[in-house]
C-alpha cells in the first residue's frame, strides 16, 4: 500500500513539474529512477507473496506502473531536451549588439558575460546532481536485485540510465566549453575596442 501511494505520488509531482516548467532534469531523473525502484519492489512482493490472488495482483499493479513509467520516461526525455535548447540558445545570444562608446559596449560585454558564467554553473550543477541521484539509485537498484533473486533487468536498466548521463554529461561539457570559447572571444573583442580600434 505505502509502495503505491508513493508510486502514484512520485508520477504526479513529476508530471506537474512538467506542466509547470519547474522542475529540473536532476529531479526528473531522480524521480523516475525511485518509480523503477518501487517498481521493482512490487514484483518482489509479488513474487515473495504465497497467496496467488494477491500475487497475480500485484504483478498486475506493477505491469501497469511500468506502462505508466515508460509513458513518463518520454515526457521527461522531450522535456529535458526543450530545455536544454532553451540553455543553448540564452548562451549563443548574449546581450552583445548594443553600440555606443567604448565604456558603454564594454560594460554590456562584461553583464553578459557573468550572466553566461551564472548558466553554465548552474547546467553544470544540475549535471552533477543527476550523475550523484543517479549513482545513488544505481546502488538502491542493486540492492532490490539481489532481494529479488537475481532479476538481471534491472541492472541493464541502471547500466541504460547511467550511459544516457554520461553521455549528458559530455554534452554539458561540449556547453561550458562553448560558453568559454564565446568569453575568450568576447574578451579579445573589447581589447581590440579598447585598443587597436581606436587607431583604425
Amino acid at each position: 500500500g505505502d509502495a503505491l501511494a508513493e508510486l502514484a505520488s512520485l508520477a504526479q509531482q513529476c508530471r506537474e513539474g512538467i506542466d509547470d516548467g519547474t522542475a529540473t532534469a536532476a529531479e526528473l531523473h531522480l524521480a523516475v529512477a525511485n518509480i523503477q525502484r518501487l517498481i521493482k519492489a512490487l514484483h518482489a512482493q509479488a513474487a515473495e507473496s504465497g497467496c496467488v490472488s494477491e500475487q497475480a495482483s500485484l504483478e498486475e499493479k506493477a505491469r501497469k506502473h511500468e506502462a505508466d513509467l515508460k509513458r513518463l520516461r518520454e515526457r521527461v526525455r522531450q522535456y529535458v531536451l526543450e530545455s536544454e535548447k532553451q540553455q543553448h540558445a540564452e548562451l549563443v545570444q548574449p546581450g552583445l549588439r548594443r553600440r555606443g562608446g567604448d565604456k558603454d559596449d564594454a560594460s554590456a560585454i562584461t553583464e553578459s558575460l557573468r550572466s553566461t558564467r551564472n548558466m553554465m554553473a548552474s547546467h553544470l550543477e544540475e549535471s552533477q546532481a543527476g550523475l550523484a541521484a543517479l549513482h545513488s539509485s544505481s546502488t538502491t537498484v542493486k540492492d532490490t536485485v539481489k532481494e529479488m533473486k537475481g532479476t538481471s533487468s534491472s541492472i541493464d536498466t541502471g547500466d541504460r540510465l547511467a550511459t544516457a548521463m554520461k553521455k549528458k554529461a559530455a554534452t554539458d561539457r561540449l556547453f561550458i566549453l562553448f560558453g568559454l570559447v564565446v568569453f575568450v572571444l568576447s574578451v579579445l573583442w573589447v581589447l581590440y575596442k579598447r585598443t587597436l580600434g581606436r587607431f583604425l
